[in-house]
């Protein structure tokens, strides 16, 4: 009987189209959604499912939430093809830029290089919270990304990246925010002091 379930398991778990009918019937439409672009499962094809998620819901419901999820993961395929979805695909900076803060903060830099270069409304990093949540977590490559995008963050944005840096013990990322201007003295020389104690 055992062997029986497990075979049944393994056909639905092969069969993307069933399991997106199955996440449709309990939770809708658009969570379905959501799930299938922030699944981080590897047993199953995750492209697959969310294709066959995209056949009930909008690409760009709830603002852009499968977007964002789906950069939250590092999924890059994902993000590819729902800014690419024939009808209502997100805008590359649905939510004010959450799916870019997403990726950055999670290193993902694929995810971030794609957001940053796409030829629609691309995100700005102007405003730096995924300057600071790149910073935050260490990750040097994404920093210079961002710092080096079309819109680059603002000075301020950098120097509160710095003090994050700084307080986290990222020298390197430190480093690359001094050169590109962050100033160590901003708020009562908070980035100094984080380095020191660190």
């Amino acid at each position: 009987m055992s062997s029986l379930v497990c075979k049944r398991w393994h056909g639905l778990l092969n069969d993307p189209g069933r399991i997106a009918n199955v996440l449709t019937f309990v939770h809708g439409p658009d969570e379905a959604l959501l799930r299938a672009a922030g699944c981080t499962s590897t047993h199953i094809d995750r492209l697959a499912l969310l294709r066959a998620t995209l056949e009930t819901a909008r690409a760009d419901c709830m603002g852009g939430e499968a977007l964002v999820r789906a950069a939250c993961v590092g999924h890059e395929a994902a993000v590819r093809l729902l800014l690419e979805w024939k009808e209502h695909a997100p805008r590359a900076d649905c939510r004010c830029g959450a799916a870019l803060r997403s990726a950055a903060c999670g290193g993902h830099e694929a995810v971030v290089r794609l957001l940053l270069e796409w030829r629609e409304h691309a995100p700005k990093a102007v405003g730096g919270a995924a300057l600071v949540g790149a910073a935050k977590k260490g990750h040097e490559a994404v920093v210079h990304m961002l710092l080096a995008s079309a819109h680059p963050p603002t000075t301020t944005a950098r120097n509160v990246a710095l003090i994050w840096a700084a307080s986290y013990g990222h020298e390197a990322v430190a480093r690359r925010l001094l050169d590109s201007g962050a100033e160590a003295c901003y708020r009562d020389d908070e980035a100094l002091y984080y380095a020191l104690s660190y």
